[in-house]
């Protein structure tokens, strides 16, 4: 497995999708893919699962298969809390859409809540960091 992987490798993601990010590596590993996919990035994208590879793979047999492989764990993404890998949805009611179980989507919100409140005290209290014209 460890041919499919680029050095320098981006990984972008929470805990909740390893077990889905393993299954898709061991399914590409099976199609004996080793020498052609190079996958440069990982990530989280308007919700779900993003995995981007090296187009090396003009005019073989199983290109359609790799994509479909990659297509399934990323549509797979929008059922699975991207943070312990529960059941989720996408919630869209965030900063950003992200996938969540409902104990995370309760829990994201409470933060989110600190954050607003901390904005609107900061802008009754004025910034409390340092400005460079402060000094």
């Amino acid at each position: 497995m460890d041919q499919l992987i680029k050095p320098k490798l981006r990984v972008e993601i929470n805990k909740g999708w390893k077990d889905l990010i393993l299954n898709l590596l061991t399914s590409l590993d099976k199609l004996d893919t080793k020498k052609l996919i190079k996958i440069n990035t990982i990530k989280e994208k308007f919700g779900g699962l993003r995995f981007y590879i090296d187009n090396t793979l003009q005019g073989v047999s199983y290109k359609e298969e790799v994509y479909k492989l990659i297509e399934e764990a990323e549509q797979k993404s929008f059922e699975i809390c991207e943070v312990c890998g529960k059941a989720g949805v996408p919630r869209r009611d965030c900063w950003w859409i992200k996938t969540l179980c409902e104990d995370h989507y309760v829990e994201h919100w409470a933060h989110e809540k600190d954050l607003r409140d901390d904005r609107d005290n900061e802008k009754l209290l004025g910034s409390g960091h340092l400005q460079p014209q402060d000094i």
